[in-house]
């Protein structure tokens, strides 16, 4: 099974957005665990920021970059 998710924009504020990919990355890792493999394709935009705010990018995102690494952790 694939899933393709783009153009999210995820943002810290507020936090519908991430709440959200947060439902999605529970449902993969649920349907994870049966026997047919799950693969997620992130196409582009998957933050919303600004290229001159690069250093805040960690600090703004880091609930939504710990659910990409839940995801990637399932490879």
């Amino acid at each position: 099974m694939i899933f393709f998710i783009s153009d999210l924009h995820l943002t810290d504020r507020p936090p519908d957005r991430t709440d959200r990919f947060e439902r999605f990355v529970q449902k993969i890792e649920t349907l994870d665990a049966g026997s047919e493999p799950v693969d997620v394709v992130i196409a582009g935009d998957l933050f919303d920021w600004w290229g001159e705010f690069r250093e805040r990018i960690f600090v703004d995102h880091a609930r939504n970059i710990e659910l990409i690494k839940r995801l990637a952790s399932r490879a």
